[in-house]
């Protein structure tokens, strides 16, 4: 079903001002009310597994090739030098 034909659902929404303020401030700078703001927000969202956070890590490891041993020092590696950057 397109969503400009789908049945609507009223929803209350408990926010801090701050956060309203910002989203009337989404609405203003896009042109749209308050829901239509949610909206693309929500369709916009991606998903929050792992398997998605993680894919392009995986994703990299085998296009170079990468083996067991060699992500073993690849990530000694980048957790050396974030605490040398501390």
């Amino acid at each position: 079903m397109r969503p400009e034909i789908e049945p609507t659902v009223a929803v209350e929404l408990s926010l801090p001002k701050s956060v309203l303020r910002r989203l009337d401030a989404l609405a203003e700078q896009t042109g749209k009310d308050r829901n239509g703001v949610i909206v693309r927000l929500v369709e916009a969202s991606k998903p929050l597994a792992l398997a998605y956070t993680v894919g392009p890590v995986h994703e990299e490891f085998r296009r170079r090739g990468y083996q067991g041993a060699e992500i073993d020092q690849w990530a000694e590696e980048e957790v050396k030098a974030h605490r040398e950057g501390r």
